[in-house]
């Protein structure tokens, strides 16, 4: 050849991995899982058993006592069973309703073309930055019905002598809470929204179908997974949280089982360690009930939407009610 190089190009045979090397590389893998495995079982299965072994002692741990079931006839009372009917009402109360407007406010955010819909998500998610025990003692001085600045205002705007709100109360402990379930709920279900292929939709409503029964067969099937998921988040929140019922439940006789829970240790001469294990592992087996009423409600079934491109959300025009809307 004049003027050109030939360049032979050769790789090397691909060599096997040896049978032994392959065999340790898979020995090493199943003793890592193995590993993994009994750490997080001891994480988890440890304190569920030192749980209920004290749930059945009658001595505070450490000391020399008997095995009974005193602590769950003590939970059984009339007393203990209304503070867990109203655990569970505030939880369930604050889930339903924080589900409500995270849902909404995720609607607006992620398929309308309400204004300033970027810093907006932002703001919504402020919550989570600022400690409860905080915008508990901001509440305290805004919605006291003594002291509270609304309520001063209110009595001097309308001459009343009667509190427009009172923070210490049911409502109180609700609307605390839901100021956190709410931004908790909405950054997971504003980016469902954004997922959803709109194709589905629109196939829906050129086949004749309206809008509600769009919504209805398409839309909230579609979101059933990841609704029921924050919901069983946001209800098992709920029934842990602390701080809302005791700043402004405890006040206003509204018990639930945390602050039950810290009354039996801090406020009696002798701690009742049996009857507050009893209360908590009961707490547990409700928790365990609501994921198996989830697993019923999506019956097994897998939710998958199945799209051969990309695809951006539709976008509604809500006209005139945008700036109702932002507002």
């Amino acid at each position: 050849m004049t003027g050109n190089q030939a360049t032979l190009t050769t790789s090397a045979p691909i060599t096997p991995r040896p049978a032994g090397l392959a065999g340790n590389i898979a020995l090493r893998r199943g003793v890592v899982i193995a590993l993994l495995a009994l750490t997080l079982g001891f994480l988890t299965l440890y304190p569920l058993l030192m749980l209920m072994y004290g749930s059945f002692y009658t001595a505070p741990p450490g000391e020399a006592g008997t095995f009974s079931l005193d602590g769950y006839r003590r939970i059984m009372t009339g007393e203990n069973l209304a503070i867990l009917g109203n655990t569970v009402m505030i939880s369930l109360t604050k889930t339903v309703l924080s589900l409500i407007v995270a849902s909404a406010l995720a609607f607006l955010i992620a398929r309308t073309d309400v204004p300033l819909r970027g810093p907006l998500e932002i703001l919504i998610t402020l919550p989570f930055f600022i400690p409860p025990i905080l915008t508990a003692m901001a509440w305290g001085m805004l919605g006291s019905p003594q002291i509270g600045t609304l309520n001063l205002f209110w009595k001097w705007l309308s001459g009343s002598e009667t509190a427009l709100i009172n923070v210490y109360s049911w409502g109180g402990v609700v609307w605390h809470m839901m100021q956190y379930s709410i931004p908790f709920l909405f950054l997971l279900l504003v980016d469902a929204f954004r997922a959803i292929d709109p194709s589905l939709e629109e196939s829906s409503r050129t086949s004749g179908a309206g809008a509600w029964k769009t919504l209805r067969k398409i839309t909230l099937p579609l979101l059933l997974p990841i609704m029921s998921s924050l919901f069983v988040l946001s209800f098992i929140a709920g029934l842990e949280s602390f701080e809302s019922p005791m700043f402004f439940g405890t006040p206003a006789g509204v018990e639930v089982i945390t602050t039950q829970i810290f009354h039996l240790i801090n406020r009696q001469t002798s701690p009742d360690y049996q009857a507050v294990t009893a209360m908590s592992l009961s707490i547990v087996v409700l928790m365990m009930l609501v994921i198996v009423w989830q697993r019923w409600l999506l019956g097994g079934r897998n939710f998958q939407t199945i799209t051969g491109k990309g695809f951006r959300p539709r976008i509604v025009s809500l006209g005139a009610w945008r700036w109702p809307a932002f507002a």
